[in-house]
């Protein structure tokens, strides 16, 4: 019975080490080959890595200077808002300022504000749409000096829009919300100015106009947003879709 005994436990012995030696046989196989996949997906990973740090660093670094800007700005611009505003009151009769939903960042829609330079009762389309008749006489001037955009430094504040980057397009502008959407160009904030206006370019010619913005999208720096700021300041990009259009 001993002898059975002792016999059994070798062999139980016997089959346990056989047992680890094909475990580590194994692993050593299988190290190698993963080892190997690490190896290869490491730099593509630290890319991607890489990539999504430097989006975020580039979106705080756009939102931290827009709120420097707009801090430093909406004092001097709620005073030209409030004389505009009477100008426009004893003009209109009626709200100076002008409330109007918008497509923004991942189409959200948001309340863009302006100073109002069209008449009561225009009906809510894009520029290029409406005749230059319902403009106001103050609204020209308005519209041709940007004082009408001031209100949105207030958008740009809460974090609804940009100082530069895309125009906000209404929601019934679907060509152009597909085309925007197809070409990535919702991941912005809209902005106050931007490559297109600059250029003239309107929302008349969606498919042209959502090429630009995915331009600027690819192209982003700090150097042209501050060109096309010190341009908007100095009087480029004043063609005015309502005035150049043949709407009456």
């Amino acid at each position: 019975m001993r002898f059975r005994s002792n016999l059994a436990s070798q062999s139980s012995g016997h089959k346990n080490q056989q047992t680890r030696h094909e475990a580590r046989k194994q692993v050593k196989c299988e190290a190698p080959r993963r080892d190997w996949l690490l190896t290869c997906n490491r730099p593509c990973l630290m890319r991607l890595a890489y990539t999504i740090q430097f989006m975020c660093v580039v979106a705080l670094m756009k939102r931290l200077f827009d709120l420097l800007i707009s801090a430093a700005l909406i004092l001097p611009a709620l005073i030209v808002c409030a004389v505009a505003a009477i100008f426009i009151w004893f003009e209109a009769g009626c709200s100076p300022l002008f409330i109007q939903h918008r497509v923004g960042r991942q189409q959200q829609v948001f309340r863009m504000m302006k100073m109002r330079t069209m008449r009561q009762g225009t009906a809510h389309r894009a520029s290029h749409e409406i005749g230059s008749d319902q403009i106001l006489r103050t609204g020209h001037f308005m519209r041709r000096t940007k004082i009408d955009e001031l209100p949105q430094i207030w958008n740009v504040l809460v974090g609804d829009m940009s100082f530069v980057g895309p125009r906000p397009c209404l929601p019934v502008q679907t060509e152009l919300i597909s085309e925007r959407q197809r070409r990535g160009v919702f991941r912005l904030r809209p902005g106050i100015t931007g490559k297109a206006q600059l250029m003239n370019i309107d929302m008349s010619t969606p498919v042209k106009l959502a090429e630009i913005d995915e331009e600027y999208a690819t192209e982003w720096s700090f150097k042209k947003d501050f060109g096309y700021l010190i341009a908007t300041l100095i009087g480029s990009g004043q063609g005015d879709a309502a005035r150049r259009s043949g709407v009456k």
